[in-house]
């Protein structure tokens, strides 16, 4: 696969504010709506992108949303909302019921900007990608790499749980196919169609059905084909409850193990519904993809 994420074709989405555009999706949307490092918003923008909500308060998006005065508003949460530590196929219909602060956080965000764009008219869609991977990823996929780098992680046998995943490129192509569709670039949809634009909540994953083996594996090629060990369920058990013990002092612990032999899968084919977007397998783009100084 040749997929990159710095293709200079790309045309500009003029006019689009993104928060945080250094933050870890902000640089992802940055680049995919053709922002180079030069780029100066207006103070008036149709577009307005919530790059990384996690990093702002519900005050700081109302007052970028009043501030910025946008026909639409681009948010880009996490299933992380939906509160689940397993579960099949979930889908947009499945209540917000986030278990952590951070989950909490950003449904509280994501209620408030609603709310907002309610209230002056702007066109409200939301982004929820399950299990982000990329330069900077944080969460299960962040320890994960850790864990595969400094040689801590091992597979357990027999275990064939799956886990979503997106690229963080993937879910900035999204933004850009929602962005166009609304006509926010001056492509896609006009008149009528375009100020209805795509509301509403949409999860983003790669449809790959990838185990949390497979994802493991290919992490390690990419961090130039680190050693992965195998161990027994109960030996894996037992080093979780070593891990438990000694409060953290070890890589393993119970919470850790069950998250990593669980499923937790999320259905993403209703934003195909209204676009073009079709994502990448995330394991098949870190074991092709030719990495070069400007990927991020």
């Amino acid at each position: 696969m040749t997929t990159s994420n710095n293709d200079a074709s790309k045309p500009r989405i003029k006019d689009a504010h993104i928060s945080h555009r250094n933050g870890f999706m902000g640089r992802y949307i940055a680049r995919e709506l053709g922002h180079g490092d030069d780029y100066e918003p207006p103070a008036i923008c149709p577009l307005t992108v919530i790059s990384d909500p996690g990093e702002m308060t519900e005050e700081e998006a109302v007052k970028l949303i009043d501030d910025t005065k946008p026909k639409h508003v681009v948010v880009v949460s996490s299933t992380a909302v939906y509160g689940l530590s397993s579960g099949e196929n979930i889908d947009e219909t499945a209540p917000v019921r986030p278990a952590d602060n951070a989950s909490r956080h950003l449904a509280s965000i994501e209620e408030r900007v609603k709310e907002r764009c309610k209230a002056t008219g702007a066109i409200c869609t939301i982004l929820r990608p399950a299990d982000v991977v990329g330069t900077g990823m944080e969460g299960f996929t962040g320890r994960l790499a850790r864990d595969v780098n400094n040689g801590s992680y091992m597979h357990v046998k027999g275990n064939d749980a799956q886990r979503s995943i997106v690229h963080a490129i993937d879910v900035a192509k999204a933004v850009r196919a929602v962005a166009e569709k609304a006509g926010d670039c001056g492509e896609g949809l006009t008149g009528t169609e375009a100020a209805q634009g795509i509301e509403g909540v949409y999860n983003l994953t790669d449809r790959s059905g990838a185990t949390i083996e497979q994802l493991a594996d290919a992490i390690a090629y990419r961090l130039g084909n680190k050693r992965i060990f195998t161990t027994g369920l109960k030996a894996a058990k037992a080093l979780a409850l070593l891990g438990d013990i000694t409060l953290g002092a070890l890589p393993w612990s119970s919470k850790k193990l069950k998250a990593r032999t669980t499923t937790l899968t999320f259905n993403s084919f209703a934003i195909s519904k209204h676009t073009t977007w079709e994502p990448m397998s995330v394991t098949e783009y870190l074991k092709t993809h030719k990495y070069s100084e400007d990927d991020i």
